[in-house]
């Protein structure tokens, strides 16, 4: 039996160089592992998109002019150049929220319902649909007219007169008050499908089957994004069909937010108009009718 005596100082370096060569075998296959990652990423097809589908689920209804736009639009998009100008055309290289915003903002009408990978096949699988027309949707700002200095003089020179001619009638102290003019400036306006997206221009007009909807709420649509929240949007088209149904009045114009946060206004086209609160529209339609029925009646 031998007992092997190693000195402190050789022992301490045969522990660093250990070490050492621990840490550079780390990088090296750290490196490596990392280089692997970059090729099998950005070079290597594995998360190439093969096979490209498009499923249309509006019943089958799609017409085919606007299923060849979407390819053009989707090769748009998969062969823009990003970080050292490499393509998006690997499934792993972008976000299915990322897709639909780009078809959103160069195809407004055709609406994504979902987009799939399927990684073991190399496919993507888009879902999309025609958007249906819902209404027309305009925003409303209230524009100030401003009376020339001319005539604002004319008119207080007038005033003043009237007023000197009434003290002198009525011996009273009499201040009369120009009104402010102000006026609406509709517009931009919008086609808007059941979402309340806003998907193309459309003029300042509507048939008597069509939703005419005026936003007195500041801000301006754009086409691709919402303009009215799903659930107001419901609460307009229930309100529609009650009208119809139950009254058998045409409904004219709807204004949002003219009275109000969530206040729908309803005019009718025979002059008169009803204010709602989107939340309990219904109910207050049916309180609106007992009203109508054995109150007003043909008042």
């Amino acid at each position: 039996q031998y007992n092997v005596y190693i000195p402190p100082r050789k022992y301490g370096n045969l522990r660093r160089r250990r070490k050492i060569a621990v840490f550079f075998a780390a990088i090296f296959f750290s490196a490596a592992t990392a280089a692997g990652a970059f090729y099998l990423l950005f070079y290597s097809p594995v998360f190439e998109i093969k096979n490209l589908r498009l499923i249309c689920e509006n019943g089958g209804v799609c017409r085919p002019e606007n299923e060849e736009k979407l390819k053009n639009t989707l090769n748009l998009f998969f062969n823009r150049n990003f970080f050292l100008n490499f393509k998006k055309n690997k499934m792993l290289l972008f976000k299915n929220s990322d897709l639909e915003k780009f078809i959103a903002a160069n195809m407004p009408k055709i609406a994504v319902r979902n987009v799939r990978k399927i990684y073991s096949k190399r496919t993507l699988e888009i879902y999309y649909s025609e958007r249906k027309m819902a209404g027309i949707y305009c925003s409303v700002h209230p524009v100030r007219n401003e009376i020339p200095d001319g005539a604002s003089s004319a008119e207080n020179k007038i005033s003043n007169e009237t007023n000197s001619a009434e003290n002198e009638i009525l011996g009273e102290d009499i201040n009369t008050v120009l009104p402010e003019k102000t006026s609406e400036e509709i517009g931009p306006c919008f086609y808007i499908d059941e979402t309340g997206t806003a998907y193309e221009e459309a003029p300042q007009s509507s048939g008597s089957l069509i939703i005419f909807v005026k936003d007195y709420e500041i801000g301006i649509a754009e086409i691709g994004k919402q303009a009215v929240r799903p659930e107001i949007l419901t609460a307009i088209s229930r309100i529609d069909d009650l009208f119809r149904e139950n009254l058998n009045i045409e409904i004219s114009e709807i204004k949002l937010n003219s009275r109000g946060k969530n206040s729908i206004e309803i005019a009718v086209k025979n002059g008169w108009s009803a204010i709602f609160n989107s939340e309990d529209a219904e109910m207050a339609f049916l309180a609106m009718r007992t009203i109508l029925e054995k109150e007003i009646k043909e008042k």
